[in-house]
């Protein structure tokens, strides 16, 4: 046997040790093109339920009532949340803090 022969044979064998690999498939999911005006009605629809579900919640601590009326933007959303918060726990919030 020459060289060449030992050198294709030897190639050949490492070859057929090697484990075949799976190839793993990937799909891309393209999202659809999104206009301006569903994108605001879906923020402001985001931003409407946020407010309800921060208004029906009444704070604990004053840290968690002043990030409260920072999430509520509008007056009307803080009036009506204050409103709900009674008036003793509002003073020993602001008490112990």
């Amino acid at each position: 046997m020459d060289i060449q022969t030992k050198n294709s044979e030897l190639e050949t064998a490492e070859q057929e040790e090697e484990p075949e690999l799976k190839t793993k498939r990937t799909v891309k999911m393209s999202t659809p093109n999104l206009d301006e005006e569903s994108v605001a009605k879906a923020a402001a629809k985001a931003s409407a339920e946020a407010a309800k579900q921060t208004i029906t919640s009444i704070p604990k601590t004053a840290a968690k009532f002043e990030k409260d009326i920072r999430e509520l933007k509008s007056s009307d959303n803080i009036y009506q949340y204050i409103v709900k918060i009674p008036m003793d726990t509002l003073t020993s919030m602001f008490k112990n803090s």
